[in-house]
């Protein structure tokens, strides 16, 4: 349940799919709507419910909500567009780009 999930908890699953995907490190500086969407798309694929997806990016995201104006709306569009997005998201899109 997101009640359960802690910031801590939160920041341990959102870093660790950064430092997978070496985010930092290829994009500085991260653009950060880009990397919620790709953490909620694959945590959509493993069967997290949607509130947990929520519940991490509302609580480790970097500066969440970093000026939205309606937070609360953007989690709900990123969430719906991580439901849309294919397998293979972002895998392919890494594979394809050349390492700098």
């Amino acid at each position: 349940m997101p009640g359960s999930l802690t910031p801590a908890g939160a920041s341990k699953v959102y870093s660790r799919w950064l430092h997978r995907w070496q985010i930092p490190q290829r994009f500085s500086p991260p653009d950060w709507s880009i990397a919620d969407l790709w953490i909620a798309a694959r945590l959509w694929r493993c069967r997290i419910p949607a509130e947990q997806i929520q519940a991490v990016l509302r609580l480790a995201s970097p500066g969440f909500p970093r000026g939205h104006s309606d937070p609360e709306d953007y989690l709900r569009r990123t969430l719906a567009c991580a439901a849309q997005q294919p397998a293979h998201f972002p895998a392919r899109l890494s594979a394809s780009r050349p390492q700098p």
